[in-house]
């Protein structure tokens, strides 16, 4: 384990933030319904929770290789949600508010470090797509061996992300101001970058009532909910490091708690991941192109977690520390 990621963690911690005017550009309130009247409840969507009830009770869990090598370490707050999460590439650490939002999201990558700061001020009903990767499996941290740093999160009430470097340097700020006209509904996206002199450029999320729909300006072409509000599926674009344009639909599916993804395919089948899970919400198949199947087997402690994991020839050892 790379101890100095340990010591990024509490440097960024200590830094003191100061407090910014909660305004939108333009003149337009950053809070839709404040002219309202109405009063704002901001709770936690269920919709988010949801996702860290799988690691409640569990402190740390470290993942090792055959080599004993510590390829994987998350730690949890005693409520399931993500304290701090490290693998070979970097990591993330996290801080919560007291309805178990994210406030701020810490990123470690190689020796560099930032951090964005997340607040919130729409109705806490409305769903907002963040597409910037701010940690792996943020939307889906139960699913941390499946997780894709291309898929984007979903979080209730947010209204302004700001990105700042490791020696507290604003990067680039983001507000979303949700536009309801009765018979439409959107969400424009403010993205002021700071590092091209200021310059502001504007998005736009389509809604469908409080659930995003798509968004042309950001290549998010469909996205499907179910009735209770979880994410059924998405399609976006994107280009590869070639250059090529490239489209894949992700789907998503939940026992009525958890969220895991099911697969990813790219347009025309090119390419196509499928996973199947076990009753307990483990990987149990990776099934690539519809061909190539790789299988997983488990070793269980008393608590029902594993400990060992058998995938693809390989064995991962899992130390599992509880409150």
């Amino acid at each position: 384990m790379n101890r100095s990621i340990f010591f990024s963690v509490a440097l960024l911690a200590s830094f003191v933030v100061p407090a910014c005017e909660n305004k939108g550009f333009d003149d337009e309130p950053e809070d839709p319904y404040s002219s309202s009247g109405e009063s704002q409840t901001l709770t936690a969507d269920t919709v988010w929770l949801n996702q860290f009830t799988l690691n409640r009770g569990i402190r740390s869990m470290a993942v090792l290789n055959e080599n004993g090598d510590t390829v994987e370490f998350a730690s949890f707050n005693r409520d399931g949600t993500p304290e701090l999460y490290l693998n070979g590439n970097g990591g993330v650490g996290y801080e919560f508010d007291e309805n178990g939002r994210p406030t701020v999201v810490y990123g470690f990558e190689g020796s560099s470090a930032s951090y964005y700061q997340l607040e919130y001020g729409n109705d806490a009903d409305l769903l907002v797509p963040v597409y910037d990767n701010m940690g792996a499996g943020l939307y889906n941290f139960a699913a941390l061996h499946t997780d894709d740093a291309r898929h984007f999160s979903i979080l209730p009430g947010l209204s302004k992300v700001t990105k700042r470097s490791a020696d507290n340097k604003t990067v680039w700020i983001r507000k979303y101001v949700f536009v309801d006209a009765g018979s439409s509904q959107w969400m424009k996206v403010y993205s002021e970058n700071h590092y091209s002199g200021g310059k502001t450029k504007v998005d736009r999320i389509e809604y469908t009532g409080k659930l995003p729909a798509f968004s042309d300006s950001l290549s998010i072409d469909t996205i499907v909910f179910t009735a209770d509000r979880f994410l059924e599926s998405y399609r976006y674009r994107y280009q590869d490091e070639n250059g090529a344009l490239i489209t894949e639909t992700c789907r998503f599916i939940n026992d009525g708690r958890f969220l895991y993804p099911q697969s990813t395919v790219q347009d025309g089948g090119e390419y196509r991941v499928e996973y199947r899970y076990s009753t307990g919400g483990n990987l149990d198949r990776l099934i690539l192109d519809g061909q190539q199947v790789y299988s997983a087997t488990y070793e269980y402690d008393a608590s029902g977690n594993w400990t060992v994991m058998r995938f693809d020839g390989m064995t991962f050892r899992r130390s599992i520390t509880y409150y």
